[in-house]
């Protein structure tokens, strides 16, 4: 007897698509006008909220997209590579509700053809710095503790993350910061925890620098092998039995000795060692409360964004640290910074699968012109004309594969961004050329492009003009040419040339030998 399958089991074992991702939230499309803010329904979204799912055309003329019933043929079929979004698998009128993504699926598309590489939005770059790829693997990191590497000068250098799992603080209502102080008040003691883990090592680099001045050798070496520890090392060593003699300092510090030196400890060192190590568990937490206490009076006078106390409790919450172009107002309050606006942390991947390009350092290799030394152009369509009598209109709205842009400045005598032109089919167009490419903090796509040169945009079309033309070279060889009309194989132009200056008497001698050749009967009848 067959075992009973619940519903939901059923539609997991007749459906090939069972398990696609939540929707994301809707993002804010609302656009301040001078008449208030104005929004719309049916305007696409700057990024898709839902998956976008296809199926081969094999499965395409029977409607079959993996889903619990079948889509209509008629309105799948209309596009030439459809792709659709689901936004109800099953609703109560027994329907698949389905709405297209070709507007997303397309703009990903011409920007994988485009090939520019993505730059990190949340790094600025100077005229000695130059942009950062989304791909480095400085910062391209998810891990929330990663190992760090070693600069030249030798100080450590940890990635840098992009994602977090606390808040940003930044977007938050009253209400939400409200509830959020409230949830982190109940976490006093792990952070007080967080701290002394923090003050550890500083702590004890301090009691080596002053053993070392009061010529306490054995301490400032005890001390130092203490702050070299890690965090879960230090626990298993103030947890560890003390009858094990392979835990305790004494044996360590001997053996690094007697490999250096050839020579075993003295007998009153070890002894020194042993007292030091004794007497170290019970008072070492009694100073490193006082020690604590000290430092974080310090710290609280400190209310700049890159004070200690402001990194560790960023660090403990998982939260996103302030962008790298503040990190100049070091100076700062963080009320004077909190009136600049900050856009926040990156809300997905710095390239949001846009281009998996690491740079833009490539050449365009013409087929029949070779190498370019810029980009090929494309066509950005108007969407917005300039306007001399409106200040926010000063520079035109461009179209490009998808994304609005500003037009490139410099260009104020143009004319062709002056108006729409209705009648042209498509509306006006300019040939530009895309040289940066970022996705902001909020996931929209930015775009920065330049005027394209009158020659790329020849090469582009296909005109390139007579100079540039390629020409039908010469050719030579009997092969190639008619035997009466060109020197034979193997004589040269100037051969060819010279041939042409023969003797007057020439011409005269040849016409008769045609004409013999011609009528051989009338030349016997002569005879």
């Amino acid at each position: 007897m067959a075992r009973h399958l619940s519903p939901t089991a059923q539609l997991l074992r007749t459906s090939r698509v069972f398990s696609l991702p939540p929707p994301l939230p809707r993002p804010a499309t609302e656009a301040k006008t001078r008449f208030g803010f104005r929004d719309s329904d049916t305007a696409t979204l700057p990024y898709p909220i839902r998956q976008a799912i296809a199926t081969p055309d094999s499965s395409l003329c029977r409607g079959d997209w993996g889903l619990k019933r079948p889509l209509p043929i008629r309105t799948t079929t209309e596009a030439s590579n459809p792709s659709f979004q689901i936004t109800a698998h099953d609703t109560v009128e027994h329907i698949t509700d389905f709405e297209p993504t070709l507007n997303h699926v397309r703009t990903l598309e011409k920007w994988q053809q485009i090939g520019l590489a993505v730059e990190r939005s949340d790094m600025q770059h100077t005229v000695t710095r130059s942009p950062v790829s989304a791909f480095e693997d400085q910062y391209d990191n998810t891990v929330e503790k990663p190992s760090a590497d070693r600069q030249t000068s030798g100080r450590p250098r940890f990635p840098i993350r992009w994602k977090y799992s606390g808040p940003w603080t930044g977007n938050m209502t009253d209400a939400e910061f409200a509830h959020f102080l409230k949830k982190t008040k109940a976490q006093k003691a792990e952070f007080e925890q967080h701290l002394r883990s923090y003050f550890r090592s500083i702590c004890l680099r301090h009691k080596s620098t002053s053993a070392a001045a009061e010529s306490k050798h054995t301490e400032k070496m005890f001390y130092t092998w203490l702050a070299n520890m890690s965090e879960e090392r230090f626990v298993a060593y103030m947890g560890r039995n003390l009858q094990d003699p392979k835990t305790s300092f004494v044996y360590h510090i001997g053996q690094y000795v007697e490999e250096m030196d050839g020579e075993p400890w003295s007998q009153d060192i070890a002894s020194e060692a042993n007292e030091v190590e004794q007497n170290f568990p019970t008072a070492f937490e009694k100073d490193l409360s006082k020690f604590m206490r000290q430092q974080v009076k310090v710290m609280r006078g400190d209310k700049t964004l890159q004070s200690e106390l402001n990194r560790e409790i960023r660090n403990f919450l998982d939260m996103p640290h302030p962008p790298e172009r503040l990190n100049l107002l070091a100076s700062t309050d963080f009320h004077e910074t909190a009136e600049r606006q900050d856009p926040g942390p990156l809300s997905t991947h710095p390239s949001a699968g846009l281009s998996y390009l690491r740079t833009n350092s490539v050449l365009n290799n013409h087929p029949l012109l070779g190498p370019q030394n810029s980009r090929p152009p494309v066509e950005a369509r108007v969407l917005r004309p300039r306007s001399v009598m409106i200040r926010s209109n000063a520079r035109s709205t461009l179209g490009v594969a998808g994304v609005a842009t500003l037009e490139p400045s410099g260009h104020d005598n143009d004319d062709s961004v002056m108006d729409i032109d209705a009648t042209k089919f498509g509306g006006a167009k300019i040939w530009v050329t895309p040289v940066h490419l970022q996705i902001k903090p909020d996931a929209r796509i930015d775009v920065k492009v330049e005027r394209a040169g009158d020659v790329p945009v020849r090469i582009r079309q296909g005109s390139l003009r007579p100079e540039f033309q390629q020409t039908e070279l010469p050719r030579h060889g009997r092969f190639q040419q008619q035997l009466d009309s060109k020197p034979a194989y193997g004589y040269s132009n100037l051969v060819g040339q010279r041939s042409k200056r023969s003797d007057p008497h020439e011409e005269t001698v040849m016409q008769v030998l045609k004409n013999m050749t011609r009528n051989p009967k009338k030349s016997e009848q002569r005879e």
